[in-house]
């Protein structure tokens, strides 16, 4: 199994749900912000989940993203998918 991040939503309370895989298994579970919902809904169709993404493809993307953050801080979500990436 390659690095991946696999994105489902949680009915109650309705909200989504990132999961972050490595060769070994799962190693973070979030819960996503509106925040991070929004950023990527450039790339992923939360109207279709679950949706399993390789997570590089998906570090790459989000170069492409735009996240409302306070000073352009990363989020939650892409501090763990560095993490997943270069870490695990």
């Amino acid at each position: 199994m390659s690095k991946i991040v696999e994105f489902s939503k949680h009915k109650e309370p309705e909200y989504f749900v990132a999961a972050f895989y490595n060769t070994e298994g799962e190693v973070h579970r979030k819960a996503l912000t509106e925040v991070e919902t929004e950023g990527l809904s450039g790339v992923i169709n939360f109207n279709s989940l679950p949706a399993v993404v390789d997570a590089v493809e998906l570090l790459d993307k989000t170069d492409e993203l735009t996240f409302a953050t306070y000073g352009g801080e990363p989020t939650n979500f892409e501090l763990l998918l560095i993490d997943l990436i270069y870490k695990r």
